[in-house]
């Protein structure tokens, strides 16, 4: 077997993209790209949300295709023009939202698609199974083929996709955001895992935000900013902010809460003995409770907890979006537990969901009509029961301007935004309506690092005029630097409460899986 280190001294390029150009309605996405990836690195793809990175990524995947440029493939001349070529000229991608479903097995997830059939049509699933076994034996994984993959933590169902693509010979894998949703622990272990990978030859391309995970993992890593490369730089002959600065142009200063700062007396949001059971579709029975908090005027409250724990539910309890079955939530004074969330929304509570492109807007609609859904029953806008289109745009653009939001104009569909740039019009549309509870669900997952900086101030800004914040993220180091407390969840209940300055990543990952009570 050739060693890691032999394998990644190799000079041999394996993927070759020259001046590569992709232009989107008003966006040039990819200007002149060039990038390519040795035999047995792990090359990671930084740069700013809009930067290209996905772009790139797509055209060597063949999801789409490139105006302009020439790519080699293990020193073929080639475009792929759909993804099913690119998979077999072994080229695999183990997405960030997992392509699996969720109410198969791991076997049936594992061979969609490429179904093992004997001579008279007959599904070979014994040799599938075989196969999977074999894989997952030689590279550590622990997959049930039988368990139903819906079920799954994340990070085996993320050991699901990468068994997919290797048993479709993937040689060169890319990793989209690979530890968005994992532990501390479970990220670890990923990168032992992919260590392997390269160990045995593969080629693995990392698109991250996390600086501090890249410069850990990558051999060599390529920066992207507004659709060109800024640097090639080896992972051992940079730092962290040299990388932030080659991304946005400026030094990054990540705002942490101030110790010094105490929240105020006042009780905003009140859960009371809260218990929510799963649903008749639903498996089990508890999926939380039985649950009791406070957060007071000022207070960042962080809710730590491996998807699946319950932290979902809760945040759908307390918006109006899931029945209460037991206990009861109260906003000052007013109890929730019977109200709709648009009544909850008028007693001022905002919401900054986790999933930006369903829940968080309605990407077909304009980023116009995506800020004032929040609006069009205000007085500023809600003239003698019309309302006032010209006071939206204007409110629209405030928060576009406000929020630094590159969009290629206010008409445009949400959909045409990056990630991050959409993230931040969801953002500043929630504080635009200036609330007393703020609920903010994973708000910088995937965005890049000056995003991250941007939308970091703004909760920590809120928090100061007393705006109470629940914070609900799987980025620990987040919920550290943020939270005045952190709650820590583990199969619906709270596994331990810790203050934020006064614990670790460490202890948070060991409560979020049951390693420690209290």
């Amino acid at each position: 077997m050739t060693s890691p280190a032999s394998v990644r001294k190799g000079n041999l390029d394996v993927v070759v993209m020259n001046q590569i150009v992709k232009h989107f309605p008003g966006v040039v996405a990819n200007d002149h790209i060039s990038f390519s990836v040795r035999q047995g690195e792990i090359h990671a793809l930084i740069g700013e949300n809009g930067a290209g990175k996905s772009t790139l990524m797509h055209i060597l995947a063949g999801v789409i295709q490139p105006d302009y440029g020439e790519i080699f493939v293990f020193g073929e001349k080639t475009q792929f023009r759909s993804a099913s070529e690119a998979i077999g000229a072994g080229i695999g991608i183990v997405h960030q939202h997992f392509m699996l479903v969720p109410s198969l097995t791991v076997l049936d997830n594992l061979i969609l698609g490429m179904e093992p059939v004997g001579p008279l049509g007959i599904l070979r699933r014994d040799q599938a199974r075989k196969q999977i076994g074999q894989l997952c034996a030689e590279y550590g994984f622990s997959l049930e083929p039988d368990a139903i993959v819906g079920n799954l933590p994340v990070a085996m169902q993320q050991q699901v996709e990468i068994v997919k693509c290797l048993l479709r010979k993937a040689r060169i894998m890319i990793f989209d955001e690979p530890t968005s949703v994992l532990t501390p622990q479970e990220s670890d272990a990923l990168f032992s895992a992919m260590r392997e990978l390269t160990s045995k030859g593969r080629t693995i391309i990392v698109i991250s935000h996390k600086l501090n995970e890249v410069m850990a993992l990558a051999d060599r890593i390529t920066v992207l900013r507004d659709g060109r490369v800024t640097g090639i730089v080896n992972a051992d002959e940079t730092d962290e902010s040299k990388l932030a600065r080659m991304m946005v142009g400026r030094e990054i200063h990540l705002p942490s809460k101030d110790a010094s700062a105490v929240p105020g007396e006042e009780v905003v949001l009140s859960v009371d003995k809260l218990i929510l059971k799963r649903r008749p579709e639903e498996i089990g029975g508890r999926v939380v409770g039985p649950i009791d908090f406070q957060i007071r005027a000022g207070e960042i409250l962080g809710i730590a907890a491996i998807s699946g724990n319950g932290q979902e539910e809760l945040v759908q309890a307390i918006t109006g979006l899931r029945k209460v079955d037991e206990g009861q939530i109260s906003l000052l004074d007013n109890e929730l537990t019977q109200l709709g969330p648009r009544e909850r929304r008028e007693l001022g509570l905002a919401y900054i969901p986790q999933d930006r492109r369903g829940r968080g807007s309605a990407p077909t609609l304009s980023a116009l009509h995506n800020v004032i859904a929040c609006h069009y029953r205000t007085a500023r806008l809600k003239r003698r029961g019309w309302l006032h289109m010209g006071e939206a745009r204007t409110l629209a653009k405030e928060i576009i301007d406000d929020f630094a939001v590159k969009v290629p104009k206010i008409d445009a569909p949400a959909l045409t935004l990056s990630g991050g740039n959409l993230q931040k019009l969801v953002v500043g549309r929630e504080l635009s309506t200036e609330p007393i509870l703020l609920i903010a669900e994973d708000p910088t997952q995937g965005v890049d690092i000056g995003s991250v900086e941007f939308i970091r101030e703004k909760l920590l800004d809120w928090a100061s005029r007393g705006c109470a914040v629940l914070l609900v993220s799987g980025d620990l180091s987040e919920v550290l630097a943020l939270s005045d407390r952190i709650l820590v969840l583990y199969e619906g209940q709270v596994s331990g409460e810790r203050q934020g300055d006064l614990t670790s990543e460490e202890e948070i990952g060991l409560l979020m899986t049951g390693g420690m009570r209290g």
